[in-house]
């Protein structure tokens, strides 16, 4: 039976998005394990294990982050014939599924060594906004060049100042360690971080498939 265009493009990103999975536990793990054997006290293998759902997040905050602002993952299959509106959902629907199964990892084995899962809507709030906002800058990037990747190697920059900045003064008390406590731990902050999640990606997402309907392909 002749597959259709939708099944082939929806067959490709779900393979993606399990190669993106397996490959963010790996290097989690190895992440897991270099920090294991370089930190000091006792080598408990529990210890080995507690870190692994922290590394694996943030390994996929970075893999997300990547493919969305990559050219590759719109231009290729564009190219080789495959529908806009295709590739859109498809990636939509890889990024999902990737982001789903990176949580459901994170709550069975926070839950397996009984961890603090505090943090859970944070996460979510946080993947939402890098994919909204990583897709709409690779669209951008496409249409707009290298003006887009300057503004975003600014972005970058005043980011990890200001994760600098909260890390540096956490637990030094004042409105600081009030905000990130009132975010991490209070029932409408967690609510507000996730209005602020989905906000975020849905607009970004409609502005990237705004540019994405009039992406032009060059041979």
């Amino acid at each position: 039976m002749k597959q259709s265009a939708w099944g082939r493009a929806l067959r490709y990103y779900i393979r993606q998005a399990e190669t993106y999975e397996f490959t963010t536990i790996i290097g989690g793990f190895c992440m897991s394990l270099y920090i294991w054997l370089a930190g000091e006290g006792t080598l408990e293998i529990r210890g080995l294990f507690s870190l692994m759902p922290t590394t694996v997040f943030y390994l996929a905050i970075v893999m997300i982050f990547s493919c969305g602002i990559s050219f590759d993952q719109v231009v290729t299959p564009v190219m080789f014939g495959c529908l806009r509106k295709y590739v859109f959902w498809g990636s939509l629907v890889m990024d999902g599924l990737f982001m789903a199964e990176t949580l459901v990892f994170y709550l069975i084995s926070t839950s397996l060594l009984e961890m603090d899962r505090s943090g859970f809507a944070f996460k979510l709030s946080l993947f939402l906004m890098i994919e909204g906002v990583s897709k709409f800058l690779g669209m951008a990037a496409i249409k707009w060049g290298k003006m887009v990747y300057s503004i975003m190697c600014i972005g970058i920059v005043l980011i990890s100042m200001g994760v600098g900045f909260v890390i540096a003064y956490a637990g030094m008390g004042g409105p600081l360690d009030w905000l990130v406590s009132f975010l991490s731990y209070s029932g409408r902050g967690q609510w507000l971080l996730m209005g602020m999640g989905i906000v975020v990606c849905v607009v970004s997402l409609f502005g990237s498939w705004h540019i994405l309907k009039k992406f032009e392909v060059r041979s």
